[in-house]
């Protein structure tokens, strides 16, 4: 059985005090819950609603607490027992406190104790962030007046607060009022009980909204609508209106509604009584005035619930609903006089007003109502409007209303009197009929005595019992003590007397302008709908006039916002007001449109209005254009003054009007002034010319004769109305062009220039016109949707213009001519109103023809160009910053915005070539006619007086705030986007070569100027003083579309402040004076991060930036946490550890993730150790708690193990996260290492899921690659960890966990190396097509740099949305079935994620693998894995099909690999046959890797050659250990390499591979590197010191080649290699050059290398013999270097250069030997004569052991002996013995002696081997390897040496002195 599931709604107490559950208030639940995708994807709210007591709440929100009861009370022990919660050990919680909090909030607020808990745990939750949210303490107010300045903000904002209730008064600090206190405590449990009240009535009124629509438009249902709002929401809402139903349903039973306007009461009751809380200990008056608010804002959200309801589609309401509500409304006047008692209250009033008129209104239904009347029910059950008593009792509360002047009443009051008046028509009319029909001649026949009724009887006994219903009715209606007509009167108070026309603008105001959520606007939308339709009704009662008129156009733009073309209509399945209105062709239509288009142009503007708003409809013709445009575009009446003298008509009679009249003459419409025309038409050619093509009687500038007309007046001048078929649009647009002053035409009418109201009007017509087009355009197409509409608007406007002019140009040069007078006379009446209107059609006409808009911006005054114009600065300064308001800045940055994504959208369709076949082509034309360089500057004048404009922005005055919010939003937001264009793609250094060069210059100067390093506060203060202002906001959850203003400043200016730093990071731009700033705000930082959802990732993000920022000083980087005090610091650890509580947040986990990643690898000490350890730094200092951390306290690394402890069912992003911080937690804190050690179940679970990985089959699955890649990273984090612990544990000596971890490598071991994933023939041809198909950018123009962080996907290395933001205009981008370029690059860019996870793989496996080779002598198993891991390395690296610079960086990853690895092998001197197969490998690879090897160590691989050449080295240890496991070496009379080998038969099996060695790697490299040492030593000498390490590694592979068993067998075509290099010859020339190569130390290496090198060559006997007939030694002595050894006291270990002593013992000495052993006695006679030309040095060398040498100061080492003297010694004792026993059998050639003496020499070794002691004072090491030698112990222990250099120096005196003892002659 399935173990029962806890509770979502209140888990057990137990699980919410340890932290393992969070509790979910319901303002966090109403926060995501309006984000549908946040809600959507959050699993834990769906069961926090899907709660039966969740459930129970919602059904009954305005009362969600039971009162206390016993039963309660016993729950509550229940709960609190011990058994279910025991104290803490900890003190992070308080068991006993937080019950008395419970019980004393029980008391208080009259709720059960059990609801009283939950919120007392929920406070206890969210304590810290409380305290962050309390106020600053005394030292960070000043440390943020510091940077923000003290003039610009209040500095007594900056004190603190406990809570965001007042705080008591004399408060300085946090610590003068203690949080903890009792009071504070206590304060902050009634805040969250109001809270919690409020906020279940905002979400229940969220899911019914929800609900409501889709059950008013089920076709819009879930199956359109899934994807937007969740399942879930929609059954709970569904639930919620059918158990509301079932109440009203129920006789026993009151309704809903009623319940609802009971609840409204008592509030009401309440706010007169007043809360009882001034009496409690706790109590204040601030408490009160909080307390008043909550309950006038629940009773706003009451009347919104009752407002849902009545407005679903239902029938009327009953009586006792009505007469409920308007009894309520009634009795307090309908709240028209209702004031709050504190004034901070007041800005409730009017939303509450508006609700109650709404509500009141429509709960009468008008429609249905009116309905009622033509039915044939009379049934008074059906409705309130036939219950006689109920609509009397309606009629007097009305007829009172209307002699009060209830404001607020008078909707409903019209609607009342309508009603009346429908009424009293239909009874008028019903008596008619009834008259009628009982006067027929059927009635009269009959006389009424039949028995049986007629049909005619029945209809008029039916119309008579309907007939005396509504009698009844409409008698209660007007049985009133009023002397005049009732409903006359309450018409004409409702009209008349509280302007209802008025009061309905007013209300479409108020309602839009809180139109902040999706619920805000579907009740302002319902509500709105409700008004148009009481307009409607009463239009027939009515007649047209401006007070209609203006109600209507406020209830049509109700929705501000849709006037932005880049805004989106908010999702409602609603139809709108404007559909609404242009769909009523009955009503609406005719009365308002129709009558205002004949008045036009008489009465111009307010036909202008009405299109302007109308143009907000949707609606299209068959070719997609407007309605509202066709409209305009085939008007039928003309409407016009005529001038007194105009006499060209003739009246004609009519008989039904005798006021019509003829033209007898073309009426032109327009005067030439200029030229003095006539008023009177032109010639018949002139005008056809101005027509248009359909004839002068469809002309646009004059009216053909013989046009009929009709007189609306009877009196001169005459108005007439004439029948003219044209276009508005023409006649608008040419009338537009009398407004320039360079016209010369007039308006005939007037005689005068259009007014600029008319102009502002029509450009604002036209900008509606385009913005709507588009957007309709959009609507039916989606982001495809074309301009061809829009542009058919400007085609239209244009035809009949000059032909040089088109309505473009016409606009702006009015906009030049209105910035001439605004500088010329500021503040000129209309003047601004042009401008602003001019900006907003520039503004759209970028979206339609940028390249239009380019061009004369270029040209225009309004910025600051090459030193003319900046129109704009002086308007805003010398007339905006005047009056407070700022539309035209507004506009203006709007314009920057729109010209930035211009700039940007248009960068690679600019540079195509196109044809313009007209002025507006239907062809998208994105050419701008305008260089990159102009645009520049334009752009680069725009962001200068912007940024000039944001720096002095805090000082203005603003009329209205919210100017101020959208310029500062605006501005950083575009701002951003410039640094995010210019830098986030393309890492060409040179910004002006990218696509989105053109934005380089305006990017530069933004880093120029808040990125600079100079002491200069002026960039950083607004930006500080914004993000102060959003901690000093109200919530916007509780406040409206202000605060949700004010939070997109804060979040642009988040994004900006991110962006900025990132950039300068990217560009490694030195600490600005910002970032210190920054560090000084941190206190305001930790604050915003507290104080919404909406800024913690943001804020997360600016520390991460600010982290990586600080940690790339030398010095000691700012601390993180170092700003804030002590209490802030930790309340803010605490906040940002609780992560994503108590609903899932992946996204800003990860962040935070990151956040403390940043925090351990950048050196911010006491941040990290608070991770790591769970307390600060002072705190574990104080603490003596020892004890394991839990709770709050509990590391985060800790969490992340546990986390991780489950890593196969963590979300990727989140594994990732969790594992790299760890990864770099283990890298720079030895703590945590530990932690790793003593988890539990991390290193299982980790070990367990690398070996539970499979490899990928196919790449055909992108879905299944991306998650691939994801593991493939998960594993590579994981390695580095386990390698890191692997690497502590072996400092500790436990590496038992490496037994469970070898059987799990196979996935690592098989696919850790290899990066088989990239797939080049698709990035080839992606490459070549797309470069082919837009030639002038290529792929690399989309790769993110550094600063655009993405996760593997389709969007990883080029971003997607970038390019289909640039590219969307081709179809070849888009195309068709998945053929597209897009699907290519998406496809590309998972490709590419697979190779970086296999990459990340790679180095992860890296580092673990050289961890376990550390240990392969531990445990023999690694060898064959490891060996595999070397030779699928070395395999890798020859065959390759990705691009160099990728193959490039991972051939040097594997070969480093290899190189540790083999190494490791070799140490150990392993034998498997794994290990020993491996040079066949090497060799391979060294062969195939593409290196000539004549030119190997001087080309561009050198280094990758060189370590290929150590790993073959290295593999042939393998061989030389074979056979000489522990071969101890021959004694020194022959060099290392020709110790005695046991004696093998025949050449080793690798014989051709070893000669092919010799002779292409050392013989060829060994001349090759000579040749150009040679060359390069005519340069400079220090060019020849990379050479030293090649000879080495030479000399080593040939030495390790003569080592290996068998290769005697080769000797022979060894010398023959050697000789036909001329090897000899190079070496010994080397020799000779070596001083003259000499280092800057005068150090002569290259002699020593070459004497070495020719010591190995002497070790093969061939080579011998050919070194002593080529006379080497002749050669060697007249080398200048030999020269060292003729000093007069010759060359010891400690003169310089001491390497002289080195070549002397290492080198010559051992090469005599070997020429001596090879040649035999016909060569004696030479070596002695060579060695007897250094007198000096044998002198030297015979008295090196006598103990007459004393030390001085001159001399310090006089007498010491070293490794190399007793070498020496041993040597010449060999020479000297062989010469001497050839001297002995030499048979015609004399043989001199060695001019050394043996018998002095003897005894001095014999005297230092009898005295050790002696002996052991003069050793002394020469260099490091010796000295470490002094600290090993011998090998041969019992040998009387002290050390491991005493017992090489003593083997050494004794084989000397075996040499020496043997007697000459024997």
């Amino acid at each position: 059985m399935a173990p029962v599931a806890d509770p979502s709604y209140f888990p057990p107490l137990d699980k919410c005090l340890s932290g393992e559950c969070s509790l979910i208030s319901w303002e966090t639940a109403y926060d995501v819950i309006l984000d549908y995708e946040g809600a959507r994807q959050s699993a834990v709210l769906e069961s926090f609603f899907s709660d039966e007591t969740s459930v129970e709440i919602l059904r009954q929100p305005w009362d969600p607490f039971q009162q206390p009861s016993p039963q309660s009370k016993s729950r509550f022990e229940t709960k609190t027992a011990a058994i279910h919660v025991t104290p803490s050990e900890n003190g992070h919680y308080n068991i006993n406190e937080i019950k008395e909090d419970a019980l004393w909030l029980s008391k208080e607020t009259k709720i059960d104790e059990v609801a009283a808990l939950r919120i007392a745990i929920l406070e206890w939750q969210r304590r810290p962030t409380a305290q962050l949210r309390s106020g600053f303490t005394e030292e960070e107010a000043i440390s943020i007046q510091d940077v923000a300045g003290a003039s610009t903000l209040d500095a007594s904002t900056f004190m603190p607060k406990p809570t965001l209730l007042a705080a008591p008064q004399k408060v300085s600090s946090q610590d003068a009022n203690p949080f903890s206190s009792p009071e504070q405590r206590r304060l902050r449990l009634l805040q969250l009980y109001l809270s919690e009240r409020l906020h279940i009535l905002k979400v229940g009124e969220a899911v019914i909204v929800t609900a409501v629509a889709d059950k008013n438009d089920p076709a819009s249902g879930a199956s359109s609508d899934e994807t937007v709002v969740p399942s879930w929401i929609r059954e709970l809402g569904r639930a919620l209106i059918e158990s509301h139903a079932a109440d009203s349903s129920t006789a026993m039973k009151p309704s809903f509604l009623s319940h609802g306007v009971r609840a409204l009461q008592v509030r009401l009751d309440n706010l007169n009584n007043g809360s009882g809380w001034h009496s409690a200990e706790v109590g204040n008056l601030e408490v009160e005035d909080v307390w008043a608010q909550n309950q006038i804002t629940e009773m706003m959200l009451i009347m919104r619930l009752l407002f849902i309801h009545i407005d679903a589609p239902s029938g009327l309401a009953s009586s006792a609903v009505i007469l409920a509500w308007y009894r309520f409304v009634h009795k307090y006047g309908f709240f028209s006089n209702f004031q709050p008692a504190d004034p901070s209250q007041q800005e409730l009033v009017p939303p509450l007003q508006s609700l109650v008129a709404i509500v009141s209104l429509c709960l009468l239904k008008l429609p249905q109502a009116l309905e009622q009347f033509t039915t044939d029910s009379v049934d008074r059950s059906s409705s309130y409007i036939l219950d006689v008593q109920c609509t009397n009792e309606l009629n007097s509360i009305f007829i009172e209303a209307a002699s009060q002047g209830a404001v607020t009443a008078s909707p409903a009051l019209f609607a009342w009197s309508i009603i009346a008046q429908t009424l009293r028509s239909v009874v008028s009319d019903g008596r008619a009929e009834r008259d009628h029909l009982v006067a027929g001649p059927e009635f009269m026949e009959d006389g009424g005595s039949s028995n049986k009724e007629t049909p005619r009887q029945l209809s008029i006994q039916g119309t008579a019992t309907r007939l005396n219903r509504l009698e009844e009715v409409l008698e209660a209606i007007t049985d009133t003590p009023l002397e005049e007509d009732p409903i006359e009167f309450m018409a004409i108070s409702a009209v008349n007397g509280s302007r209802v026309y008025e009061v309905i603008a007013a209300l479409s105001e108020t309602l839009a302008s809180s139109s902040d959520t999706v619920m805000d606007y579907d009740i302002g939308l319902r509500a709105r709908l409700g008004m148009l339709e009481l307009i409607r009704t009463s239009l027939p009662l009515t007649r047209y006039g401006p007070d209609i008129l203006l109600a209507t156009l406020a209830v049509l733009d109700g929705d501000p916002g849709s006037r932005d073309v880049h805004n989106e209509r908010t999702s409602t399945a609603l139809s709108s007001p404007v559909d609404v209105f242009l769909q009523d062709t009955e009503v609406l239509v005719p009365q308002l449109l129709q009558q205002s288009q004949l008045r036009c142009p008489f009465e111009m503007i307010p036909y202008l209005k009405l299109l302007r708003a109308l143009s907000d409809g949707w609606d299209v013709d068959e070719e997609g254009n407007l309605v509202v445009v066709s409209l305009l575009e085939a008007t039928s009446n003309f409407t016009q003054v005529l001038p007194t003298e105009f006499r060209e008509y003739e009246p004609i009679p009519e008989d039904d009007n005798q006021n019509c009249i003829r033209l007898l003459e073309d009426l032109n419409l327009f005067f030439e002034t200029k030229r003095g025309a006539s008023i009177l038409p032109r010639d018949p050619k002139q005008s056809q010319a101005l027509s248009r093509p359909g004839g002068p009687e469809e002309g646009a500038v004059f009216i053909p004769r013989g046009t009929i007309g009709y007189t609306l007046n009877n009196s001169r001048p005459f108005v007439v109305t004439w029948r003219h078929e044209h276009s508005t649009l023409q006649y608008l647009s040419n009338l537009l062009s009398t407004a320039l002053r360079s016209s010369d035409r007039v308006d005939f009418a007037t005689r005068a220039a259009i007014d600029r109201e008319t102009v502002s009007e029509i450009v604002g017509l036209l900008t509606a016109l385009l913005t709507s087009s588009l957007k309709a355009a959009k609507a039916s197409h989606g982001e495809s949707g074309g301009t061809m509409a829009a542009q058919r608007v400007l085609e239209e406007a244009s035809d009949g213009l000059e032909c040089n002019k088109d309505i473009v140009t016409v606009i702006f040069d009015i906009f030049e001519q209105e910035l001439e007078d605004q500088l010329e006379r500021p503040g000129l009446d209309g003047s601004l109103e042009v401008l602003i209107n001019c900006l907003r059609f520039m503004h759209t006409l970028l979206a339609v023809l940028p390249g239009r808009v380019w061009p004369l911006l270029t040209r225009s005054h309004l910025l600051e160009v090459d030193g003319s114009g900046g129109s704009l600065a002086v308007i805003v300064t010398s007339t905006e910053m005047m009056i407070g308001r700022y539309d035209f800045l507004i506009g203006a940055v709007r314009v920057f915005e729109a010209l930035v994504e211009d700039a940007i959208l248009h960068a690679v369709a600019r540079k195509t070539t196109t044809k313009e076949l007209t002025r507006f082509s239907s062809t998208p034309v994105s050419a701008s006619g305008t260089s990159n360089k102009v645009m520049s500057k334009v752009l680069f004048a725009f962001q200068r007086t912007l940024v000039d404009v944001f720096q002095s922005i805090p000082s203005w005055k603003f009329v209205d705030t919210r100017d101020k919010l959208e310029i500062n939003t605006r501005i950083l937001a575009t701002f951003d986007r410039v640094l995010r264009y210019t830098y986030g793609f393309d890492d060409t250094p040179d910004t002006s070569q990218k696509i989105t060069g053109v934005l380089a210059s305006a990017a530069n100067y933004l880093i120029d100027v808040f990125l600079s390093a100079t002491s200069n506060d002026l960039p950083s203060r607004p930006i500080l003083n914004i993000l102060y202002t959003g901690i000093t906001t109200p919530r916007p959850a509780n406040t409206g579309a202000a605060a949700r203003s004010y939070l997109s400043q804060t979040c642009s200016t988040l994004a900006f402040i991110t962006t900025l730093l990132s950039t300068g990071l990217l560009l490694d731009i030195p600490s600005s004076h910002l970032e210190a700033h920054l560090f000084k705000a941190l206190p305001l930082l930790v604050r915003l991060y507290s104080m919404h959802e909406s800024y913690k990732s943001a804020i997360v993000i600016l520390l991460d930036s600010l982290v990586r920022s600080a940690g790339r000083s030398e010095g000691e980087p700012a601390s993180l946490v170092g700003h804030l005090g002590p209490e802030t610091a930790k309340c803010f650890l605490r906040v940002l550890s609780e992560f994503h509580k108590p609903l899932p947040n992946v996204d800003l986990e990860v962040n935070i993730w990151r956040l403390l990643s940043s925090v351990v690898s950048h050196r911010q000490q006491w941040f990290a150790i608070y991770i790591l350890t769970g307390s600060t730094p002072r705190d574990s200092l104080r603490s003596t708690n020892k004890g394991t951390a839990t709770g709050r306290s509990k590391p985060l690394i800790t969490y992340a193990l546990d986390q991780l402890s489950g890593i196969q069912q963590l979300d990727s992003r989140r594994a990732t996260a969790l594992l790299e911080f760890v990864s770099l937690a283990q890298s720079h804190w030895p703590w945590a290492a530990n932690d790793v050690r003593k988890h539990p179940k991390f290193l299982s679970s980790v070990m367990d899921y690398i070996g539970g990985l499979v490899p990928l089959k196919s790449q055909a699955n992108p879905e299944a690659v991306v998650r691939f890649s994801n593991e493939n990273r998960m594993a590579a984090y994981s390695s580095e960890i386990l390698a890191m612990y692997l690497h502590e544990a072996r400092q500790i000596g436990d590496v038992s966990m490496v037994r469970d971890l070898i059987p799990k490598l196979s996935y690592l071991r098989d696919n850790g190396v290899t990066v088989s994933g990239y797939n080049s023939s698709l990035h080839a041809n992606l490459k070549r097509n797309f470069e082919s198909k837009f030639p002038n950018c290529t792929l690399s123009s989309f790769k993110r740099t550094l600063l655009m962080r993405a996760g593997f996907g389709s969007s990883y290395v080029y971003d997607l949305g970038f390019a289909n933001k640039l590219l969307s205009f081709s179809p070849a981008w888009t195309g068709s079935r998945n053929q597209g370029f897009s699907v290519e690059v998406a496809r590309a860019n998972i490709n590419l994620s697979l190779v970086e996870s296999q990459v990340m793989l790679l180095k992860g496996w890296k580092l673990l693998a050289i961890e376990l080779s550390n240990i392969t002598g531990q445990e023999p198993r690694l060898q064959k894995q490891l060996a595999r891991v070397i030779a699928d390395c070395l395999s890798a690296n020859t065959v390759s099909n990705m691009p160099h610079g990728i193959f490039k960086s991972l051939v040097h990853i594997r070969v480093d690999l290899a190189f540790i690895l083999i190494q490791k092998l070799a140490g150990v001197k392993s034998q498997e046959p794994e290990v020993v197969s491996l040079f066949l490998v090497a060799w391979e690879t060294v062969r195939t890797s593409g290196q000539d090897f004549e030119i190997a160590f001087a080309g561009e691989g050198t280094d990758y050659y060189r370590i290929l050449l150590r790993i073959l080295f290295l593999s042939l240890q393998a061989y030389v250990h074979s056979s000489i496991p522990n071969a101890q070496a021959a004694s020194n009379c022959a060099s290392a390499s020709s110790a005695s080998q046991a004696p093998v038969t025949s050449a080793p099996a690798i014989a051709s591979q070893l000669l092919e060695i010799l002779t292409k790697v050392v013989a060829v490299g060994f001349r090759a590197i000579c040749t150009q040492l040679h060359e390069l030593s005519t340069e400079s000498s220090n060019s020849s010191a990379d050479f030293t390490s090649d000879f080495v590694l030479l000399t080593a592979l040939l030495q390790t080649v003569l080592r290996i068993p068998g290769t005697g067998h080769l000797y022979s075509q060894i010398a023959m290699i050697f000789a036909n290099n001329n090897t000899v010859r190079y070496a010994t020339s080397l020799f000779s050059w070596s001083d003259r190569l000499a280092l800057a130390n005068r150090d002569p290496i290259y002699g020593e290398l070459s004497i070495l090198f020719l010591l190995e060559l002497s070790s093969i006997p061939l080579v011998a013999q050919q070194l002593a007939v080529e006379g080497i030694l002749s050669q060697l002595s007249i080398a200048n270097i030999s020269n060292y050894f003729r000093r007069p006291n010759g060359m010891g270990p400690f003169d310089e250069p001491t390497r002289m002593f080195s070549v002397w013992t290492r080198g010559i000495l051992p090469l005599c030997l070997n020429v001596l052993s090879s040649v035999g006695a016909p060569i004696a006679e030479e070596i002695v004569a060579f060695l007897n030309q250094f007198p000096t040095q044998l002198s030297r060398a015979a008295t090196a052991f006598e103990n007459r040498a004393v030390p001085t100061r001159q001399q310090p080492f006089a007498g010491s002996i070293t490794p190399g003297i007793a070498s020496e010694t041993h040597s010449l004792a060999l020479i000297s013995l062989v010469v001497e026993q050839f001297r002995m059998v030499a048979t015609g050639v004399e043989i001199p002696s060695l001019n050394w003496d043996r018998a002095g020499v003897k005894e001095d070794v014999e005297a230092l081997v009898k005295g050790r002691r002696g002996l052991r004072e003069r050793i002394i090491p020469t260099n490091e390897r010796e000295a470490e030698m002094t600290k090993a112990k011998p090998i041969v222990q019992g040998s009387g040496s002290e050390n491991k250099l005493e017992e090489r120096i003593m083997q050494d005196l004794a084989a000397s002195l075996e040499c020496l003892n043997v007697p000459i002659g024997t």
